[in-house]
């Protein structure tokens, strides 16, 4: 039995009652949740600068455990929502993921997305924070098959770093382990045998790759690759006169171009030691620079809403040109997939 322990600030009207608590209410001083739930609203004192996703996080978190005290059957929750109790990255919305071996009924709440399953196996779940979660491996496959294409990548890749213990200083243990991890769930989808998205699925799984360190770093990875540039090499320790450093990405062309290197930089804006960063960044870029003779690309989560933009800078960097491309439709957007 999951012990469904309750996060610190959460109120349930059924315990509470609603008339005890509608001036905190009416004051904003308790966030609304769902029906019958509210999150004692936090200090703006204790909320510190640029915590905007750590206070969506915890909104989800207090959100998943408000759930769990409303449902009565058994469940276990799944897909992106499972993804983030896992601590991986992925779609952060307000309507959480449950799976059920029960089919719901015609009336349910409109914030809970239920998925169906003949059966919920034990081993199919874990307790994550007091909380049913589906196992990594169900979440892995679940999301490739459910999340767009960039999303699906990005929990993967999260994925194989938690389950093959991935790590960059033991690139031929880490590749031999994450194999054998690609090769289960690869399994694991044929045995689903014909579902919606499979296809994309497949894409997912076989470039996936857990070196990719980041969401931001998954995202850089998709972008090239839907477009159809060739895999690059992730993480390449680099030799330069102040050490060895590790590149998020690296593309090496034939014909005497020089190597084109694609950097993710998930910070907002440089000011009091964030301009000592930014100092050391741009020595570090020009080490790079000097060490490989190619060419840096940097990209930020604004280059995320405008992604044909970010491409072109990338292409324009390599020696490749449009018609050198062979795009992976199964990686795009649908709307984007076919001509």
């Amino acid at each position: 039995m999951v012990n469904m322990a309750r996060p610190q600030g959460l109120v349930l009207t059924a315990e509470e009652g609603y008339s005890r608590l509608r001036s905190e209410i009416d004051a904003g001083a308790l966030i609304r949740l769902r029906r019958g739930a509210y999150l004692a609203e936090a200090s703006p004192d204790a909320r510190g600068p640029g915590d905007e996703w750590a206070q969506r996080a915890a909104l989800l978190l207090a959100r998943c455990h408000a759930t769990a005290h409303a449902l009565r059957s058994r469940f276990a929750f799944s897909h992106g929502t499972a993804a983030f109790l896992h601590g991986w990255p992925g779609p952060m919305t307000d309507a959480v993921h449950v799976l059920m071996p029960v089919r719901a009924s015609a009336r349910h709440a409109a914030d809970i997305v239920r998925h169906h399953t003949a059966e919920l196996a034990e081993e199919d779940v874990v307790e994550i924070d007091g909380l049913p979660v589906t196992g990594p491996a169900r979440t892995a496959l679940d999301c490739a098959l459910l999340c767009a294409p960039p999303q699906g990548l990005a929990v993967v890749d999260a994925a194989l770093r938690a389950l093959a213990s991935v790590s960059r200083f033991e690139r031929d243990l880490s590749v031999a382990r994450q194999d054998a991890v690609r090769a289960d769930l690869q399994q694991r989808l044929e045995a689903r045998g014909s579902v919606r998205h499979a296809r994309r699925a497949r894409d997912v799984l076989r470039y996936a790759d857990g070196l990719s360190e980041s969401g931001g770093e998954s995202w850089m990875r998709w972008l090239a690759l839907s477009r159809g540039m060739p895999v690059p090499a992730l993480q390449v320790p680099i030799a330069t006169g102040r050490g060895t450093f590790y590149p998020d990405a690296l593309w090496r062309f034939d014909g005497g171009h020089g190597p084109v290197l694609a950097e993710y930089d998930g910070r907002e804006k440089y000011d009091g030691d964030g301009e000592l960063a930014l100092i050391a960044e741009k020595d570090r870029e020009q080490l790079l620079v000097d060490a490989t003779g190619g060419r840096i690309v940097r990209f930020t989560h604004r280059d995320m809403t405008h992604p044909d933009a970010a491409f072109a800078r990338l292409l324009r960097a390599t020696p490749l040109r449009p018609g050198d491309l062979e795009p992976r439709p199964d990686l795009l957007p649908r709307r984007q997939a076919r001509p």
